[in-house]
């Protein structure tokens, strides 16, 4: 997802319920030169990340960050801080230098609250990890509460009715107690994200997909931006990017404190199992991996809509 291509354009074929919209044009034109990438992911185990050049050759590669076997489902934001930093302070100084794009990719669902200036809500505990189910592990009924609203008011068969989905969480937290008014939700990949630039939360077409957005129509769905949802999620959703797309500049304190070439962009990333998808080489028609880990993902390239 950080050179030009069109894999990502066909991936917006996996999801919701009204008719294709186009896509849009990319707006940054692949790396070149000794121009470099870097890209992290965050997944059960631990934190890994690489730097490639412009032609995909690996250029470094330090050994991973893990969380250990009790912190694999008990991570706190500052957990994703500390090996976000530690990984990039672990990259040679001159692979540092080149990197002029860089990108994460996160656990699907994983989300938590963040207030107004983008750190992590202190009255809402620690983040809910992709496994987080609001019918088992929510406070009192607040679980089953969300998950009746979403019966009564999203599309049949619809991700967002799991239990585990990241729409599913926040309705859940505001059922524990009302969203204040400067809360707003981040999945992992936005949050580390923002960490980066040190801006306004972002996500992407992947990690926004059980949250709601629709990826035919490449929007918030009408049913999640209004109605008895939209009363709770309006203005608590993230501003979503095309994977590779810009979400801004990585902080002007950190390019100078590890390096990073001037102008380095932060861009939208994706999900640990569709990266993993794009890293085995998929990109025909048919192409398929599954990914055996914590869990069993299964990713098809498809031209129509998989439902």
């Amino acid at each position: 997802h950080l050179f030009a291509g069109d894999t990502q354009s066909m991936l917006t074929a996996l999801a919701s319920s009204c008719s294709i919209a186009p896509t849009p044009p990319r707006t940054l034109p692949p790396i070149t030169g000794n121009a470099c990438a870097l890209g992290y992911d965050f997944g059960t185990s631990g934190v890994r990340c690489a730097i490639v050049d412009a032609s995909g050759e690996i250029v470094a590669n330090p050994p991973g960050y893990s969380w250990g076997v009790a912190g694999e489902r008990a991570q706190e934001a500052s957990d994703w801080e500390e090996a976000l930093f530690s990984q990039l302070a672990a990259l040679p100084a001159d692979a540092r230098a080149r990197v002029s794009r860089i990108a994460v990719s996160g656990t699907s669902g994983s989300m938590l609250i963040v207030d107004g200036d983008g750190a992590p809500a202190a009255s809402r505990g620690s983040p809910r990890m992709y496994d987080f189910s609001v019918s088992k592990q929510a406070v009192g009924d607040s679980g089953e509460a969300a998950l009746a609203l979403l019966r009564r008011c999203t599309p049949e068969g619809h991700p967002v009715r799991s239990a585990t989905s990241a729409l599913a969480k926040l309705l859940a937290y505001h059922f524990e107690s009302p969203l204040a008014g400067s809360e707003r939700l981040a999945h992992q990949a936005d949050y580390v994200a923002s960490r980066l630039t040190g801006g306004a939360i972002a996500s992407d077409w992947h990690n926004a997909l059980k949250l709601g957005f629709d990826v035919r129509a490449l929007r918030y769905p009408e049913w999640l931006t209004g109605g008895e949802i939209g009363e709770i999620a309006r203005g608590r959703l993230p501003r979503v990017v095309r994977p590779g797309e810009p979400i801004g500049p990585v902080s002007d304190k950190l390019v100078a404190k590890y390096g990073l070439a001037s102008g380095c962009l932060v861009v939208g990333g994706t999900t640990d199992s569709i990266a993993a998808f794009l890293a085995a080489g998929a990109d025909s028609v048919g192409d398929a991996v599954t990914s055996l880990g914590s869990t069993v993902a299964i990713k098809l390239l498809s031209d129509v809509p998989a439902e």
